[in-house]
């Protein structure tokens, strides 16, 4: 009896070893796989509407309603309509957006917008937008374009605004910069008297062009506009000198508040990036020279920069 505890004691050691390389069986209460998050498609349509068709795949389940939230907004603004199974329309009319980039999520019906989840973009449909009529009603021009954020989901661009001029066609002289745009606002009208104004960005230096109309009762019109003369401002920026004359019309009469001048219509969301002009090289006093360039601000509208060439590198 000694011998056999002590043969016992003896592969304790071992069987203590064995057991400890023996393969494990994985816990039954492992975490199941992350399920995909929701996914949708939006679709602009004629007239200024929006469509969102989601996936089923990754809904909470219990009816659903579509959710858009206004972009770093201080006020929190939000506009919610409830999923027809899993489809929604965003009317122009009805539910007008505030000028902004606006986020889409689904939320359940009866929980508040802290139970929102994001959407994931299939694909945003823009094809109805091209070469679409803008969309003016009472309380002014209203543009609203979905599209893919550069993380993959889904947004909106909107602009809104009283009244506004749409840059058609830009033309860079040698000396000069021709525009053609069109005066949108309720109505209709003509910018008979207006001038356009070319104001310098942080010194509030200004020039005044007029316009000319067609006549025809359109809102369209053109004005040219001479380069501004490069040095006649600072520059501003250090890593990158530049002088920036943004431009605004300016109607007359009571209510001549100054009028966006650039372009919102269409399918763009980034006019910065996709709309660019070449560029005209014109005296400088400090620098020799300087490019000045038409371009498109991030809020879509028309601007000139005025550059001095780069500094050779040491």
């Amino acid at each position: 009896l000694t011998r056999l505890g002590a043969g016992r004691g003896r592969r304790g050691p071992l069987t203590a070893l064995r057991a400890l390389l023996r393969p494990r069986t994985p816990a039954s209460s492992a975490e199941p796989a992350p399920t995909r998050p929701p996914h949708a498609v939006a679709r602009a349509l004629p007239g200024g509407a929006l469509s969102f068709a989601l996936e089923r795949e990754g809904l909470p389940e219990g009816p659903l309603d579509l959710l858009v939230r206004l972009r770093k907004d201080p006020e929190q603004r939000s506009v919610r309509v409830p999923l027809d199974g899993t489809e929604a329309v965003l009317p122009a009319a009805a539910h007008p957006l505030a000028e902004g980039r606006w986020d889409c999520f689904v939320v359940p019906r009866e929980a508040d917008e802290s139970a929102r989840t994001r959407l994931r973009a299939v694909r945003a449909e823009q094809a109805a937008l091209l070469g679409a009529a803008p969309v003016v009603d009472a309380g002014g021009l209203r543009t609203r374009v979905p599209y893919v954020t550069s993380d993959g989901f889904l947004a909106v661009r909107a602009w809104a605004r009283p009244r506004h001029a749409e840059v058609t066609g830009v033309r860079l002289g040698a000396a000069h910069v021709e525009v053609e745009a069109r005066f949108l606002a309720p109505g209709g009208a003509d910018p008979e008297g207006a001038v356009v104004r070319a104001r310098a960005r942080g010194c509030g230096r200004s020039f005044d062009v007029p316009v000319s109309g067609d006549g025809a009762g359109d809102g369209a019109f053109r004005f040219v506009l001479p380069l501004p003369r490069a040095g006649d401002v600072p520059l501003t920026g250090e890593e990158a000198p530049k002088e920036v004359w943004d431009l605004e019309l300016r109607t007359p009469g009571p209510d001549g508040a100054p009028v966006p001048l650039g372009r919102v219509t269409g399918d763009g969301t980034d006019r910065k990036r996709t709309d660019r002009y070449p560029g005209v090289t014109v005296p400088h006093p400090e620098h020799g020279t300087a490019t000045v360039r038409p371009f498109f601000t991030s809020a879509h509208g028309l601007a000139l920069i005025v550059r001095p060439p780069a500094p050779p590198e040491s």
